[in-house]
């Protein structure tokens, strides 16, 4: 009977049409009230950016929050939109008999879906708060150590195992492998850990960790042996291969050392682990360090001159120690 009610259907058509305009101009409310509030938004981040102008940061975390505001705005307003249009379908469906049927079922799916997202975040929250218990435990921790090895790298803190060389790879060693294992112990709780998509992802990233990381792999367990065998140091002056200079940087992937010539030569751990190190420093005490040197000269020419020649460019040498003399 309703639908071959005229009057019936005419009204559908009126409630349809006014619906649409309200949704219209509530769609238009929402547009001008997102373009007001991010234009006085923009206004107040700019005041706050001009107020502070020499301080780089500042400005650089101004454009930052206005990146991110901007972004949540933008994903706000995309879901009123499709909140009013899935009401607005729903009442204007509602009102013919030839329609109602779709509207009942998408409302239906509609709530199932929400009460099938409210229940899954409902059942992983004991998870999560397990899983963020385990990762502030391992921040706790990383700090504590991260304390202890700041005051041996100081000289603050004595200990027989430690010294000051070793207790900063020490500290970045410790902190990586207790944040690995607070991740191992946290991972199961984690929403969506037994899905398989998430088991998936993680075979992948284990696998191209495993092909691609190789070098690296090798790199930082040669930085590791350089710094905890104390071959080197920084400030000392030696010999790998044919690289010779100050050592400046013992790092987890490459050593650095200034040759005195006005360049940095940079070589990888792995290479300096294969090579022959000569520490010229080590021996001698005060930061001294004995300096040989060879020359080429003809055999024509008198070894005594070429000895006094040597000895004499030795004695005006800048930083040449006279005693002991030089031979």
């Amino acid at each position: 009977h309703e639908r071959g009610d005229m009057q019936r259907i005419g009204m559908g058509f009126a409630y349809a049409g006014g619906a649409s305009l309200t949704a219209l101009l509530l769609f238009r409310l929402a547009l001008a009230v997102r373009r007001r509030g991010m234009q006085r938004l923009r206004r107040v981040l700019d005041g706050w950016d001009s107020r502070r102008q020499g301080e780089n940061l500042v400005r650089t975390y101004a454009h930052h929050i206005w990146s991110t505001l901007d972004t949540a705005a933008t994903l706000l307003w995309w879901g009123l939109c499709v909140l009013l249009f899935d009401v607005w379908l729903t009442f204007v469906l509602r009102q013919f008999a030839y329609t109602r049927p779709w509207t009942e079922r998408s409302s239906q799916w509609l709530f199932e879906v929400l009460g099938d997202f409210v229940l899954a975040i409902a059942g992983s929250l004991p998870g999560l708060v397990t899983a963020v218990l385990i990762f502030l435990l391992a921040r706790l921790v990383a700090r504590g150590l991260t304390a202890l090895m700041l005051r041996a790298e100081r000289g603050e803190l004595v200990l027989g195992w430690l010294d000051a060389d070793t207790a900063g790879p020490t500290r970045r060693v410790g902190n990586v492998l207790i944040w690995l294992f607070a991740l191992a112990m946290a991972y199961p709780f984690l929403p969506g850990a037994s899905s398989e998509a998430f088991k998936g992802v993680s075979v992948l990233a284990g696998l191209m960790l495993s092909l691609g990381a190789s070098g690296v792999v090798g790199q930082v367990v040669s930085g590791l042996s350089l710094m905890y065998s104390r071959a080197l140091r920084p400030g000392e002056y030696g010999r790998i291969g044919d690289t010779e200079g100050t050592v400046t940087v013992v790092g987890m992937f490459a050593t650095k050392i200034h040759t005195g010539l006005g360049e940095e030569v940079s070589l990888p751990n792995a290479f300096v682990f294969s090579q022959p190190v000569r520490n010229f420093s080590r021996l001698v005490a005060d930061g001294q360090f004995i300096l040989q040197t060879s020359v080429t000269i003809g055999y024509a020419t008198p070894w005594r001159q070429v000895h006094a020649l040597l000895l004499e460019a030795a004695r005006r040498t800048p930083g040449v120690a006279q005693e002991p003399p030089p031979y």
